[in-house]
């Protein structure tokens, strides 16, 4: 062993065997390369075979068994023996109308349906005795003619149209002077009551011709006359006692009415001494009959003074 020779050999030996070592080495990786494919391989195929075994099953779920083929095929022959069969279906063809026959019925239905529209309507039409009998109740030339003088008689007998609006203008003349003097109101006091200031409430409206002119409100204590100019005032009350009257425009008093015969003198209105009284009642009153310039929107009022019993009332009238 201590000899050169062996050394050398030793040496030798030693790189084979590293030589070797590392062929081994490297078939070893080799091998683990190889099984590590060969174990991804084999997992593929159970992964494709349980894919195929999946599909498989699934087929044959779809797949109908023996007793669904047999109901089908009873269905199927049962539908073919309802169908009819080609000698059958050109047997009910040759008892069925070709298209030249349909044509020709159709042309006989309209032709039958235009003569009836023209039977109806010859049936509506009047024939010749209807027409006799509608010409006799007509007038004949003489009656026209009677009916025709008639009317021209009764034409003249008519005033003229010249005249007529001459009339006219007249009238309407006539009326406006009229009713220049037909602006009247008048009103009554019933109640017997006064209000504040012994002012005298209106209860009744008797006559208003003018009712833009003449503005009162029921139990109101004045009356408006809208439009300025003349009146004449005529008012009346009926008492057992005397009373004392006053006439106020726009609250100021113009006018008074005393049971005197000094007043009776000066105003030619008023009430006397009575005589007696009379059965029937209070048959006079005192009364006043005068005339206003009134001034736009005046308010005519009455004040009274006397026994509640009494009555009264006051006319108004535009000149």
């Amino acid at each position: 062993l201590d000899s050169p020779v062996s050394e050398t050999k030793l040496a030798s030996a030693t790189t084979q065997l590293g030589l070797v070592s590392g062929e081994v080495s490297t078939m070893h990786d080799r091998l683990t390369r190889v099984e590590s494919s060969l174990t991804e391989e084999t997992a593929d195929r159970k992964a494709a075979s349980e894919h195929q075994r999946e599909m498989f099953k699934d087929l044959a779920q779809e797949k109908a068994d023996a007793s669904d083929l047999a109901d089908l095929r009873s269905e199927v022959s049962r539908s073919l023996e309802l169908k009819s069969d080609v000698v059958q279906v050109n047997e009910a063809l040759g008892y069925k109308a070709n298209i030249a026959a349909v044509n020709i019925a159709l042309e006989r239905i309209e032709n039958q349906s235009s003569n009836v529209a023209i039977k109806e309507q010859l049936e509506a039409k009047a024939d010749v005795k209807d027409v006799c009998a509608l010409v006799d109740l007509k007038s004949n030339i003489s009656d026209v003619n009677a009916a025709l003088a008639e009317l021209q008689r009764g034409i003249d007998s008519k005033c003229p149209l010249d005249e007529l609006r001459r009339v006219v203008r007249d009238q309407a003349v006539i009326n406006a002077s009229l009713c220049a003097d037909c602006s009247i109101g008048r009103w009554i006091w019933k109640s017997g009551k006064t209000k504040a200031g012994h002012s005298v409430p209106w209860n009744v409206q008797s006559v208003n011709t003018d009712p833009e002119n003449f503005m009162w409100e029921k139990d109101k204590v004045t009356i408006m006359t809208v439009a300025p100019g003349l009146y004449e005032v005529t008012f009346g009350f009926f008492t057992h006692r005397k009373p004392t009257i006053q006439l106020l425009i726009n609250g100021e008093p113009v006018l008074a009415a005393i049971n005197s015969s000094s007043y009776v003198v000066h105003h030619s209105s008023g009430r006397m001494t009575s005589i007696g009284r009379h059965p029937a009642g209070n048959v006079t009153g005192l009364t006043l009959i005068d005339f206003l310039a009134l001034p736009p929107r005046a308010r005519v009022a009455i004040t009274y003074s006397g026994e509640e019993t009494g009555e009264g009332f006051i006319s108004l009238k535009k000149l």
